[in-house]
C-alpha cells in the first residue's frame, strides 16, 4: 500500500469517527480538534504514527473539511545513516588490524627487522612490535570493539526500519538479513582479502589508531587481557624443526637456490642414517681387479670424473676389495701391462670400514675422522 493510499484511508476513518462521536476543544490550538480524546488515542494504538487532525476554518460552515497527517518520521534519519556506515568502516578497520597484527608472531617481526632487505618492510616491522608486545591486550580491545561496532549496526538499522512502510515479516526480514550480509561483506571479506596483502603497511600505518582503541577500552579489555594471560598464558613462541625449516627452504625460489641446498643438507646432518646417503650397490661405478692399465681405460675414468673407484675381485660386483686413487694411475706406463689389482697392491692405500646402514650419519663421520 503507497503512503497516499494509506493517508486517504486513514483520514476517511478520522472523518467517520468525527462525525460520530462529539468533538472535544483545545483551548489554544488553532481552532477546535475534531476528534476526541478517546478516539485519537484507539487510533494512536491502532496506527504506527500519531495522527493530528487540524480545526476546521470558520470561514467554512462544514462540520469536517479537511485533515492534515503531521509527518513523524525519524528527524535523526540522515543522522542514523552516517551513524550506520561510520561503525561498518569501523568494524571493517578492526577486522583488518586484526589481520595485519595478529598475522605474524614476534619471531617473525623480529626477523623482518634484523634480516629483510627491503628498508620500508624493517621500518613496518619496528613500528608494529612496540605493541605486538601486548597480544593478549590488543586482541582483546579488537574483538571487543568489532562486537561493540556490529551490535550499534543492528540497533542503528532496526531504527531505520521503522521509518519505512514495510509490513511486520517485511521488516523483520529486512532486519535479519541486511545488517548480517553488510557485514560479511564490507566487514569480513573486503577487509581481510586487502590486508592479506599489505599486512605490514596497514599495520605500521594504523598502529596509532590501535593505541587510542586500547586507552578507550583499557577497563574492559586490559582485565581480560590479564585473564587470558593467566588462563592459557602469553603468546606462544613458533618453532620450526629442522624439516620445516628445510621445506621453507625449498619453496625459496631465487638466485640462493644452490646454497639452500647446501644449507638444509646441513640442517639434515643430524637425523640422516648412513643408508640415506651411500648409493646402491647396483649403481656403483666399479671396475675389476683384472681390468688392464692403457690408454682406453684412462680416457674411460677421465670420462666419468670420480677421483675414487671401488675394485671388485674377478667378476664377482659384491666382493670389493678396495678402492683405486686415480691419479697413482698417472705414474704407471701404458706398455706394463700392468692390471688394476697389482697397483693397489703396490701402493696399499685401500682401507675399508663398513657401516650398519641404520647408523647415525654423524657418528660414522666422526669415527672415520678419527
Amino acid at each position: 500500500m503507497s503512503l497516499r493510499q494509506t493517508l486517504s484511508s486513514r483520514a476517511h476513518l478520522i472523518e467517520d469517527s468525527a462525525r460520530s462521536e462529539p468533538s472535544v476543544a483545545s483551548p489554544g490550538a488553532e481552532g477546535n480538534r475534531t476528534v476526541s480524546e478517546t478516539q485519537e488515542e484507539k487510533y494512536r494504538e491502532e496506527w504506527r504514527y500519531p495522527i493530528f487532525v487540524c480545526t476546521k476554518p470558520k470561514s467554512k460552515p462544514s462540520e469536517f473539511n479537511s485533515v492534515i497527517i503531521e509527518d513523524l518520521r525519524d528527524p535523526l534519519l540522515p543522522l542514523l545513516y552516517v551513524i550506520y556506515c561510520a561503525f561498518l568502516l569501523l568494524s571493517a578497520l578492526f577486522t583488518g588490524l586484526n589481520l595485519s597484527l595478529m598475522s605474524l608472531d614476534m619471531e617473525d617481526l623480529r626477523r623482518i627487522k634484523e634480516y629483510d632487505e627491503n628498508p620500508k618492510t624493517r621500518r613496518y616491522a619496528a613500528n608494529i612490535i612496540p605493541i605486538r608486545e601486548n597480544g593478549n591486550f590488543m586482541l582483546c580491545t579488537i574483538l571487543l570493539g568489532n562486537t561493540i561496532c556490529n551490535a550499534i549496526d543492528v540497533l542503528v538499522f532496526d531504527r531505520i526500519t521503522l521509518n519505512l512502510e514495510l509490513l511486520d515479516w517485511e521488516r523483520i526480514i529486512l532486519i535479519n538479513v541486511v545488517p548480517a550480509m553488510f557485514i560479511i561483506i564490507f566487514s569480513e571479506i573486503l577487509p581481510q582479502v586487502i590486508c592479506t596483502k599489505f599486512a605490514l603497511p596497514i599495520g605500521s600505518y594504523c598502529r596509532h589508531i590501535m593505541v587510542f582503541f586500547m586507552v578507550i577500552t583499557y577497563p574492559a579489555s586490559y582485565p581480560l587481557s590479564k585473564l587470558l594471560d593467566v588462563v592459557v598464558g602469553k603468546e606462544v613462541r613458533s618453532t620450526m624443526d629442522r624439516r620445516m625449516l628445510g621445506g621453507l627452504m625449498r619453496q625459496q625460489k631465487s638466485e640462493t637456490a644452490n646454497m639452500a641446498v647446501v644449507v638444509e643438507n646441513a640442517m639434515m646432518l643430524q637425523v640422516r642414517r648412513v643408508r640415506d646417503v651411500m648409493t646402491p650397490l647396483e649403481k656403483v661405478f666399479m671396475i675389476s681387479d683384472r681390468t688392464e692399465i692403457n690408454v682406453n681405460l684412462k680416457q674411460y675414468l677421465s670420462q666419468y670424473r670420480h677421483t675414487r673407484i671401488p675394485v671388485y675381485k674377478g667378476d664377482d660386483r659384491n666382493s670389493v676389495i678396495g678402492v683405486l686413487n686415480v691419479k697413482d694411475l698417472l705414474l704407471i706406463d701404458d706398455s706394463l701391462d700392468l692390471h688394476v689389482g697389482a697397483v693397489m697392491q703396490l701402493w696399499n692405500r685401500s682401507t675399508l670400514t663398513l657401516f650398519m646402514d641404520e647408523a647415525k650419519l654423524t657418528r660414522q663421520s666422526a669415527d672415520v675422522s678419527s
